[in-house]
């Protein structure tokens, strides 16, 4: 069962960190099977970051599209569903004054996980260093995603 409620955040540490925010599906056993599996180089990683939030994950960066008007139209729907959904890009395309979506860019790993704790943000992707880590909002300590996702399964 998919809890479509759940924020995450995506970020990349190298000296900085640049995060964008995820609306939904950010647990683990989601959008963590898609980071670990579709966003695997630095180019890709910095591809989605550039994208800014997101409203949902999904595999492919996909092309600029009206969000509402892909769920109305089954064949953009099905054109769409892989696609992932930005905020700025997809979905704020029909108010004459987008908002501003952007990747956010941060001092320290520490206060990115600091501000997902006081904003009830489970779950943090920090890819660094060609790898995944997952943090918890209760935990400042990461764990390699790869290694997260064996443990569950193995659960």
């Amino acid at each position: 069962m998919r809890d479509i409620g759940t924020p995450a955040c995506i970020a990349h540490e190298d000296g900085t960190v640049h995060c964008i925010y995820l609306s939904q599906d950010g647990y683990p056993a989601f959008a963590g099977q898609i980071l670990l599996q579709h966003f695997q180089t630095l180019e890709r990683v910095q591809q989605l970051l550039d994208g800014g939030n997101l409203y949902r994950l999904r595999p492919e960066l996909g092309k600029p599209h009206d969000f509402v008007e892909a769920q109305n139209n089954p064949e953009l729907r099905l054109k769409t569903q892989n696609w992932c959904q930005f905020k700025r890009r997809d979905y704020d395309r029909r108010r004459s004054q987008p908002t501003d979506e952007q990747a956010q860019e941060l001092g320290s790993l520490d206060l990115l996980l600091l501000l997902n704790q006081q904003q009830d943000t489970p779950w943090t992707y920090v890819f660094r260093t060609g790898q995944w880590d997952l943090y918890s909002s209760d935990s400042i300590e990461g764990i390699l995603l790869q290694e997260a996702l064996s443990t569950h399964e193995r659960q």
